[in-house]
């Protein structure tokens, strides 16, 4: 697989679209990253791979109350995710650009 690291920003209630639009070309959420102040990287580890994940997160994110940790830097954040091919990796940063999610890949 191909792994690449993006730098997305949006609001928590953008992630179910965030995340639908990366597992509909075919990528897997690897995890989601953070740069915090003090304690530097925070890394959650996420292996979202269909929407059927997607929904189960974002119904866990509302069901516990808690804030994702993008809000800890007004929703800037990093993915790692993984691709079988380059075709399917164009396709989601072309959407997540297009979108004005992506920040940098």
């Amino acid at each position: 697989r191909i792994r690449r690291v993006i730098a997305v920003c949006h609001t928590p209630q953008q992630i179910q679209d965030e995340l639908e639009t990366i597992v509909k070309f075919g990528g897997i959420i690897e995890d989601v990253i953070i740069e915090h102040k003090l304690y530097g990287e925070i890394r959650g580890i996420l292996m979202i791979k269909t929407i059927f994940d997607v929904e189960n997160f974002v119904k866990k994110v509302n069901e516990l109350g808690d804030e994702p940790l993008s809000v800890l830097t007004s929703g800037v954040h990093l993915h790692t995710i993984s691709v079988e091919s380059e075709y399917e990796l164009k396709n989601i940063l072309r959407e997540l650009e297009n979108k004005k999610y992506l920040i940098s890949n």
